[in-house]
């Protein structure tokens, strides 16, 4: 009769003797290493598979983060392709809307400053109903001119009293990026808009495409960040289900008695 007998301790590896009748003769000694089972595998296998389990690994989270990061790219670049096409629209109007309105307001001061000297020269400043009869038709025509450029939003009290520092816009850049920013967002924050027939035009269609993208980005990137969350979650299972592996390995081997 023949039995086998295993023995296992604790440095992974089975100690398998076979006996035949009791004899000693037919002993057959035979050490399994569990941890080193499998083919032998060389240097240069294992420094062939590194690059190509790194270049894998790089092209799977390339495809998986690229479509959200190009969608986000697409948006910023239709932003900024709306924005440049607003400023180039509706910038030279604002100067020439802006000077034409100072012009008006200047020339009205002018006139006044030039019917109260010839009012001076003729009655000495005796006639005072004259005086006031100039100085209504002046305050009114003012306030009139005033309120008109102020509709317009083109002209504060600095262009008025020469306090400008350089060429005060609000058409800029950074400006026509904000607009843009609340055109398709559906925000309409601020009292910027176009006043342009084209400039208006423009922002109808800019607004008609603009919006449908961002709510597709939006839509996009709440995915990516659920697929994401969820990652985490089942990478933090594995790690905790991996870590009570080992250590109920490490409880199980213990207990197991070192056999000589």
């Amino acid at each position: 009769m023949r039995r086998d007998t295993i023995f296992i301790s604790n440095d992974d590896k089975f100690d398998i003797r076979s006996n035949v009748d009791g004899s000693d003769d037919d002993e057959i000694p035979m050490e399994m290493d569990l941890t080193t089972a499998g083919p032998p595998i060389s240097d240069d296998d294992t420094d062939d598979e590194k690059p190509n389990d790194r270049q894998t690994l790089f092209l799977m989270y390339a495809r998986m983060i690229l479509p959200h990061v190009g969608l986000v790219i697409l948006l910023i670049v239709y932003l900024l392709i709306g924005a440049t096409v607003f400023h180039y629209l509706e910038a030279p109007n604002e100067l020439q809307t802006r000077d034409e309105e100072l012009r008006k307001l200047f020339g009205i001061r002018d006139d006044f400053h030039e019917s109260v000297w010839n009012l001076t020269i003729a009655d000495g400043l005796k006639n005072r109903e004259a005086l006031v009869g100039l100085g209504q038709a002046y305050f009114e025509s003012l306030v009139s001119h005033v309120f008109d450029a102020y509709r317009n939003q083109f002209i504060n009290e600095r262009h008025l009293l020469n306090r400008t520092k350089g060429d005060e816009m609000l058409w800029t850049y950074a400006n026509s990026i904000f607009f843009a920013t609340t055109v398709i967002t559906t925000i309409g924050y601020g009292n910027l808009v176009p006043a342009t027939k084209f400039g208006r035009i423009a922002c109808i269609c800019f607004a008609l495409f603009g919006i449908p993208l961002l709510l597709v980005t939006i839509a996009d990137i709440g995915k990516f960040l659920s697929d994401f969350l969820s990652f985490l979650y089942r990478t933090y299972r594995a790690f905790k289900r991996k870590v009570e592996i080992t250590r109920f390995h490490s409880d199980f081997t213990s207990f197991i008695p070192i056999c000589a």
